[in-house]
């Protein structure tokens, strides 16, 4: 529930910043989701976020959503911009930020993120990660574990937590430095 809460205040949050100097034109968000598609939880949830911003934003600009497979979204966005023709907001992969910021494709968005960054948990990048000379180009908006394997010859509990499972780790990791039994 937490993830579906940021996956719409960040979309909620982007839509917003694009729109007040757009304020009855056509937005363009360029996202590896799907929303016509259920192939990704995400993307029915990408769609009723983008039909309820249209429908109740108070600018009267509409959201259109196009969709590029993952392995594009990190490069095409590069050319456009060269080309002036990128898109009015973007969802990229975070390891590319410093790229995009170098090729000019994104730009800062610091005075309207405060309020969100109050409000987050533990995602995979922190705001700070985000944060390029003062500047805050991005937010984090999901966290997730793929697949979590455990040796139950180690461990007799499991955690319950990822900060339970980082204590655990750290005393079974100080002692196998020590050569002694797990």
């Amino acid at each position: 529930m937490k993830k579906l809460v940021c996956l719409v205040l960040v979309l909620i949050l982007s839509l917003s910043m694009a729109a007040p100097a757009l304020a009855g034109d056509t937005l363009t968000l360029w996202i590896f989701l799907n929303p016509e598609s259920n192939d990704d939880a995400r993307s029915p949830i990408v769609k009723k976020i983008v039909e309820s911003y249209n429908a109740n934003n108070p600018g009267g600009h509409t959201v259109v959503v196009e969709s590029m497979n993952w392995d594009k979204i990190d490069t095409v966005p590069i050319h456009a911009a060269a080309a002036g023709t990128g898109p009015d907001i973007i969802n990229f992969f975070s390891d590319y930020l410093m790229t995009h910021i170098a090729a000019g494709t994104i730009q800062p968005m610091t005075q309207f993120a405060p309020a969100f960054i109050d409000e987050m948990g533990d995602y995979l990048h922190k705001a700070e990660d985000l944060t390029v000379n003062g500047e805050i180009y991005g937010l984090p908006w999901e966290n997730r574990v793929y697949l979590n394997w455990y040796r139950s010859d180690i461990y007799t509990e499991l955690p319950a937590t990822l900060d339970e499972l980082a204590d655990v780790a750290a005393g079974k990791t100080d002692a196998m430095e020590l050569d002694r039994d797990l």
